[in-house]
């Protein structure tokens, strides 16, 4: 063998050890890790569903705005003639008086 070879198997005895003499804890972190991973896979898919719903929501704001602003027009178009009606018999009067 040379010094190569033997360098190689005593370096990987050793690691072989330490993992051996580390196992529970090496398993307690893989166990961990996997709770860790099922946690955020489930806050990823509640993440996604609520962006769902936001979109949908604002579509729905988005459609009942713009209705809004179709009635507030609407509104304001009657309201500007109510108001030109109202004016001209406050003229009426207005004229009349001294």
């Amino acid at each position: 063998m040379t010094l190569k070879t033997m360098a190689t198997i005593g370096l990987t005895s050793v690691l072989a050890y330490q993992v051996y003499r580390k196992r529970h804890q090496i398993k307690e972190t893989l166990v961990a890790m996997k709770t860790s991973k099922k946690a955020i896979q489930a806050d990823v898919d509640r993440i996604k569903a609520n962006i769902a719903i936001i979109q949908k929501e604002a579509r729905t704001l988005q459609a009942a705005g713009t209705e809004l602003a179709y009635k507030w027009q609407a509104f304001n178009q009657e309201a500007q003639a109510h108001l030109t009606e109202i004016q001209k018999h406050m003229s009426k009067y207005q004229q009349e008086t001294p």
